[in-house]
């Protein structure tokens, strides 16, 4: 089979270009977002606030990392089309982009000891490890010749980029419209958008 390239000056179906366009004009990269502002109101938390934005933090960190080196890509190898794939694979990499956020807020935010503590919760948190197990399970099941598994790794993608994500959201968002932690929040308003 001969290589090919892909054509952007023939559009192969109607969402490629739209979804393509809707990307890359809302790149962005963390370090663009100065977290040391945050640092006054990091110390204003209380342990629990600090404790529950710490684990937030790495959830989502989990989550973007299964879209970013499972989903996206995997979805990815389910489409002939070259622009869909296009399409795929940039979105893993702006998944990896808003899981490098997190990490920019922690290092703002925590010595590197609490740091690991809290990716080492995620590797071992009963809840997390399974709605992980589950969405990482669908996307591995999906075989490019069974049209079900592949809308099963479509509706998953769609389950974790909305409810998963959009729980993990709540916090940061609530500390930021209270006028707390608001450039870490601004970095969960750009990856929201």
């Amino acid at each position: 089979m001969a290589i090919q390239a892909v054509n952007w000056d023939t559009p192969t179906n109607e969402f490629a270009e739209m979804f393509w366009l809707q990307n890359t004009k809302q790149v962005w990269f963390p370090e663009e977002i100065p977290v040391s502002k945050d640092l006054k109101d990091w110390d204003t938390l209380n342990d629990k606030e600090k404790d529950t934005y710490s684990k937030v933090l790495a959830g989502l960190t989990a989550l973007d990392t299964i879209q970013g080196d499972n989903g996206m890509p995997l979805l990815s190898l389910m489409f002939d089309d070259l622009q869909v794939k296009a399409v795929f694979t940039f979105q893993a990499a702006m998944e990896n982009v808003h899981a490098r956020s997190y990490s920019t807020i922690f290092t703002t935010l925590l010595p590197k000891s609490k740091i690991d503590s809290y990716f080492k919760w995620v590797e071992t948190d009963p809840l997390l490890q399974k709605k992980a197990e589950l969405f990482v399970g669908v996307y591995d099941d999906m075989k490019k010749d069974d049209p079900l598994s592949v809308y099963k790794g479509l509706v998953a993608s769609v389950a974790l980029e909305t409810g998963a994500f959009y729980s993990g959201f709540y916090f940061p968002l609530l500390l930021s419209g209270q006028g707390k932690m608001k450039s870490s929040g601004e970095i969960i308003k750009l990856i929201v958008r």
